[in-house]
């Protein structure tokens, strides 16, 4: 399974497979990005995949240590993630495009939106549906009033995921827009 297919979003079932595939070999740092994934595109957490994941690893696997490292609490916390993180990236992970998201998560709430902006841009030329990356992408873009390109990340999700439960959320962001920009609108 590709990260996308070339016709488009992929399904929730080949999602599915893939993370049983993934966990029946023992990869589970990879079946934890690929739920991750998974979650980015529909909004939906496989509670039973994760169970089997974290019941198969350790407290020092990798699968632990990152899910501590995704909220880092202090700029120290969050160069040490990043650290974290970016040694993970070097392994051929099949989703490994999905610690772009993180690594972006990690540099927006530092307030390092040049390096946000390149990796949430990373993350999403490999997986242009993961729906939450692009919310979390406006919100820094909006942030950075860099309105128009926020404008266009919310309206890609429309587009593809109406029914995307994040979206619920987003109003707030896009009435600021509007009140910041009236003429854009």
């Amino acid at each position: 399974m590709k990260a996308h297919s070339k016709l488009g979003i992929i399904s929730e079932k080949q999602y599915q497979e893939e993370i049983e595939s993934l966990i029946n070999k023992k990869q589970y740092l990879d079946a934890f990005l690929a739920i991750h994934e998974y979650i980015f595109q529909y909004d939906s957490k496989p509670v039973e995949q994760f169970k089997k994941i974290f019941a198969a690893s350790d407290q020092n696997s990798q699968v632990y240590k990152l899910s501590r490292s995704l909220e880092p609490k202090s700029k120290e916390e969050g160069e040490k993630s990043i650290k974290f993180i970016n040694e993970l990236a070097k392994q051929n992970l099949k989703h490994g495009h999905v610690l772009d998201v993180f690594l972006a998560n990690i540099y927006g709430s530092q307030k390092n939106y040049p390096v946000a902006f390149s990796y949430f841009d990373r993350a999403l030329s490999h997986n242009p549906f993961m729906a939450s990356a692009y919310i979390d992408f406006a919100q820094l873009l909006s942030e950075n009033y860099e309105t128009y390109l926020a404008w266009q990340c919310l309206e890609a999700v429309k587009d593809f995921m109406p029914s995307y439960n994040r979206l619920k959320f987003t109003k707030e962001m896009e009435e600021r827009m509007k009140r910041l920009n009236p003429d854009f609108f």
